[in-house]
C-alpha cells in the first residue's frame, strides 16, 4: 500500500445539518431518567455493591443534592422495600461522627426508625445501616462492607397543591377513603379539583406509577358500559394500552362493565361498577377545553403560556413548535451532525471537529474526536459520531 493510498479525504461541511422529528402529544419530560419516582422524591438502584461512603459518591452521578436514601416514615420505607431488588441495601442512616448519634446524610435526626432488635447494636465498627431484604429491617454493619444501595433526591418540578404528587406532566390525587361506586369515585375526582377526573392511562410508565400509590385497588376511568366488551376510556380516548391480568377482562356473571387497577402489579380486573369499595386517584386531562389548571401542558403555575424556541400556545393550552423544536414546550431539538475536513488525514491520526450550534435559548459548542483507523480513496459512508455538549 502507498503512503498515498493510506489517506482519507473528509470534507467539513460549513454549517451543522439539525434533522428533528416531531414528537407525539402523549412524550413528557422525565424528572427521573433512569429512575423511580415515589412521592416527592427520585430513586435510582445500583447494580453493583459498594461500601457505604463509596456508595454516597456515586449516588453524586445523579447530581450535587442525591445521596443514599432519608426514610421518613412507614410508607417510604414499605415502598423502599418492596421496590428494591431482593438484597440488602445501604441507607443514609450512620453514626460515623459520633458512637450512637445516629443521622442521616443530609444532617437530619431520624424521627422514624424501622430497626431490628436488638440492633441497633453500637458497636464501635458498625456505624453505617442498611436495610435488610428479610423485612425491610434496619441493620448497623461496618461501613467497609459492601452492599447495593439506593440513591435519592428531590426532584425539581412543580408542587401539587392540596397533598397531591406531580408525574411527568401533572398533579395526580388521592381521594380521602373508599368510594363504593365509579360514579362515587368521579364525585370524589371533582371535590378535589374542578375538572379532575379518573385516571386515563396510555403507557406503561404510568401504570407502574400508579400502581405504586395505593394499597390493594384504585378504580379507573376504562368502561364498556356502552358497549359490552369495546373499553373505551372515560375521556373519550381510544385504548391504546393494556395491562390485564390474566383471563382478564371475563365479564364475570355478565355484571363487570368497570376497571381496577391492581397495587404492585399494576394488572387490571374487569369489575361490577357499584357494590365493591376501592381507593380513587384523580388527574386532570391533558388540558381542560378552557386551556387553564394545573396540567395544561404549556401553561405554568401562574396560568401563563411558557412554549419557548418561537413556539405558541393554543387556545387548549399545547404548544405549537416551529419547524425545528419539539417537546411539550418546544424546548427539545435532535442535533445529528455530518462532518467532513478539507484536508488529507493519516491513518492512524486522532482529528477534532468544532461545531457551533445556535439554538434559541441555548448556545452548544459540539466536540467530536475521531480516530482513523481505515484507509480508504473515497469518503466515507455517511456515519454519525458521538457529540460531547459543552
Amino acid at each position: 500500500m502507498t503512503a498515498l493510498s493510506s489517506w482519507i479525504f473528509l470534507a467539513l461541511l460549513a454549517s451543522c445539518i439539525l434533522e428533528v422529528y416531531c414528537q407525539s402529544d402523549d412524550s413528557h419530560p422525565q424528572f427521573c431518567p433512569g429512575g423511580f419516582q415515589f412521592r416527592d422524591h427520585c430513586y435510582w438502584f445500583s447494580t453493583e455493591p459498594a461500601k457505604w461512603l463509596d456508595a454516597n459518591r456515586q449516588c453524586l452521578q445523579y447530581g450535587s443534592e442525591v445521596h443514599l436514601p432519608v426514610i421518613t416514615n412507614q410508607e417510604q420505607q414499605d415502598w423502599l422495600h418492596a421496590t428494591l431488588p431482593y438484597r440488602d441495601m445501604w441507607i443514609g442512616l450512620h453514626d460515623i461522627h459520633e458512637d450512637g448519634q445516629w443521622s442521616w446524610v443530609d444532617g437530619t435526626y431520624p424521627n422514624y426508625t424501622n430497626w431490628a432488635a436488638p440492633h441497633p447494636s453500637n458497636s464501635s465498627d458498625h456505624n453505617c445501616a442498611i436495610m435488610s431484604r428479610v423485612g425491610g429491617v434496619w441493620v448497623d454493619k461496618t461501613c467497609e462492607s459492601t452492599h447495593h444501595y439506593a440513591c435519592s433526591s428531590t426532584p425539581n418540578y412543580p408542587i401539587c397543591h392540596s397533598g397531591g404528587i406531580f408525574f411527568r406532566d401533572r398533579c395526580y390525587w388521592k381521594a380521602e377513603g373508599v368510594r363504593r361506586s365509579l360514579q362515587d369515585a368521579k364525585a370524589a375526582c371533582g371535590k378535589i379539583e374542578e375538572g379532575a377526573q379518573l385516571v386515563v392511562i396510555h403507557d406503561g410508565e404510568l401504570n407502574t406509577f400508579l400502581s405504586k400509590l395505593v394499597y390493594p385497588k384504585i378504580w379507573i376511568g376504562l368502561t364498556d358500559s356502552r358497549n359490552e366488551g369495546h373499553f373505551t376510556w372515560i375521556d373519550g380516548s381510544r385504548l391504546t394500552f393494556r395491562n390485564w391480568l390474566p383471563k382478564e377482562p371475563n365479564d364475570y356473571g355478565r355484571g363487570e362493565d368497570c376497571v381496577t387497577l391492581d397495587y404492585n402489579t399494576g394488572g387490571w380486573n374487569d369489575v361490577p361498577c357499584h357494590g365493591h369499595f376501592y381507593s380513587v386517584i384523580c388527574a386532570l386531562p391533558s388540558c381542560n377545553d378552557e386551556g387553564s389548571g394545573d396540567s395544561g401542558p404549556c401553561l405554568d403555575s401562574s396560568e401563563q403560556c411558557s412554549c419557548v424556541s418561537g413556539g405558541y400556545c393554543s387556545d387548549v393550552g399545547r404548544c405549537h413548535c416551529l419547524e425545528r423544536f419539539h417537546g411539550m414546550v418546544c424546548d427539545k431539538a435532535d442535533v445529528r451532525v455530518r462532518l467532513r475536513t478539507a484536508s488529507h488525514v493519516m491513518e492512524g491520526e486522532s482529528i477534532e471537529f468544532k461545531c457551533h450550534v445556535n439554538i434559541p435559548k441555548s448556545d452548544y459548542s459540539l466536540q467530536i474526536q475521531h480516530l482513523i483507523t481505515h484507509s480508504s480513496h473515497r469518503p466515507p459512508s455517511r456515519r454519525q459520531d458521538s457529540l460531547l455538549f459543552g
